[in-house]
């Protein structure tokens, strides 16, 4: 059989085995972030770190990041502002297992990165096509360093919009307008700047 949708009611005959389901009693995210990471090679077990991290520490390797707004938990890359790609905010969120970065281009694109905890099979991409009659783009999940599924989208909501969902079992929520996108404006601004003075 099979289900179209995860909170319907199915009923039926088999070979005179009655069968009576209720799909919504079950935990659809649970199996959907099951199968995600079947399909990364994730052990369970292996699952949201809730450790206690330094929030500015958190899933950094060579990273600077400081405060920019302590208020609203949004850090900045302390990186040369003239160094566009250094230049983003990030919020973290180490009880749920993620974070999340935001940037701009010099084309005014603003783009975000969801990284969230596992260990996964470094290399792997999940696709997770769009289901119909929607016009979304297929979601990608990439494993980064074995220790992160990563997730990277153009901002097409307004920059104060609220994003939640999930992708493969991996829930965020994401409110946009506690990052100051002038900030990342300004920094291409003054990487412009720089380029024409060499």
């Amino acid at each position: 059989m099979l289900i179209k949708e995860l909170d319907s009611i199915y009923s039926g005959d088999l070979g005179g085995f009655v069968y009576h389901v209720d799909l919504s009693k079950f935990d659809s995210a649970y199996l959907r972030k099951s199968l995600t990471l079947h399909m990364a090679k994730i052990p369970r077990s292996k699952i949201g770190n809730e450790a206690k991290q330094d929030e500015l520490t958190y899933n950094a390797s060579n990273n600077e990041w400081g405060w920019y707004d302590r208020d609203n938990r949004i850090q900045a890359y302390a990186s040369d502002p003239g160094i566009l790609d250094g230049t983003m905010l990030r919020q973290v969120f180490p009880k749920q297992g993620y974070e999340v970065r935001v940037t701009s281009n010099s084309h005014g694109i603003s783009a975000l990165l969801l990284n969230f905890e596992a260990e996964c099979e470094p290399g792997v991409v999940i696709e997770f096509p769009a289901s119909p009659p929607s016009n979304d783009i297929t979601k990608k999940m990439a494993c980064v360093g074995g220790k992160t599924l990563s997730h990277a989208a153009v901002i097409t909501e307004k920059l104060d919009a609220r994003l939640q969902g999930d992708i493969g079992g991996f829930f965020y929520d994401i409110d946009l307008s506690v990052f100051d996108f002038t900030y990342l404006k300004r920094a291409i601004t003054i990487h412009k700047a720089q380029q024409k003075k060499d």
